[in-house]
């Protein structure tokens, strides 16, 4: 039997996933507390958004035990 690697297994994958959505909502907020214009602040308002649907999607994938 071989040893599962990092992409074999399924939580890591996951929890990587995770924080590159935090990680993004991060880096998001950061540049939007600069002064933008509106059409720039909107991108990052996009990406804000995309990133929570992300992780929210994400997130249900998570085992839970009761």
């Amino acid at each position: 039997m071989t040893p599962q690697t990092s992409s074999d297994d399924p939580i890591r994958r996951l929890r990587h996933d995770i924080k590159g959505c935090l990680n993004s909502l991060f880096l998001s907020a950061e540049v939007l507390s600069d002064d933008l214009e509106p059409d720039e602040a909107a991108d990052f308002l996009d990406g804000l958004a995309r990133a929570a649907d992300k992780m929210s999607t994400l997130v249900e994938q998570l085992p839970y035990s009761e």
